[in-house]
């Protein structure tokens, strides 16, 4: 899944602003995200990210627009920029069915 959507936000980057953006990572503290922190980690690794500070990611101009939209879901920034530009969202960028079907 996080294949996917390291995919999926790339894609709404370019979408919402022409390029990637400084992407910040945010995590919940658990013992799942423990276990597969090192997974995760060699996978952004193998696709050639490079971390950066939060600081440094929110120096991104990006980060001064202001989505002003609520969703029920909660949203991405970046899902939120794509409903206040009203741009059409690429087919199955929001993956829930999969989801759900993998915490059952």
């Amino acid at each position: 899944m996080a294949d996917q959507y390291y995919g999926v936000f790339r894609e709404l980057s370019r979408l919402v602003y022409g390029r990637d953006v400084k992407y910040v990572l945010l995590m919940h503290v658990g013992a799942f995200d423990a276990r597969m922190l090192p997974e995760l980690l060699n996978l952004y690794r193998a696709k050639g990210v490079q971390f950066i500070s939060l600081p440094d990611a929110m120096s991104d101009t990006a980060y001064q627009d202001d989505p002003d939209v609520g969703d029920p879901t909660g949203g991405a920034f970046l899902e939120l920029m794509m409903q206040k530009k009203k741009l059409k969202f690429p087919e199955n960028s929001k993956p829930y069915k999969e989801l759900e079907a993998m915490c059952q």
